[in-house]
């Protein structure tokens, strides 16, 4: 599976400019690793087990 080129440079410029990593719970960083993947909204969900509705939620800050 290939990841987005834009995809990577917004993981990239992310990383070096927003919060810091350790402000995020377990449970975003599970989340946000799946997206890095490529995954859909609802292969994270089935994956983790919550509602496609909640993924969002998860990424918002």
């Amino acid at each position: 599976m290939r990841i987005h080129p834009l995809a990577v440079e917004a993981l990239i410029v992310a990383a070096l400019t927003g919060p810091d990593l350790e402000a995020l719970t377990a449970r975003e960083l599970d989340v946000l690793k799946l997206i890095a993947l490529g995954l859909s909204n609802l292969a994270i969900a089935e994956r983790l087990y919550i509602s496609k509705a909640t993924r969002p939620t998860s990424t918002a800050r």
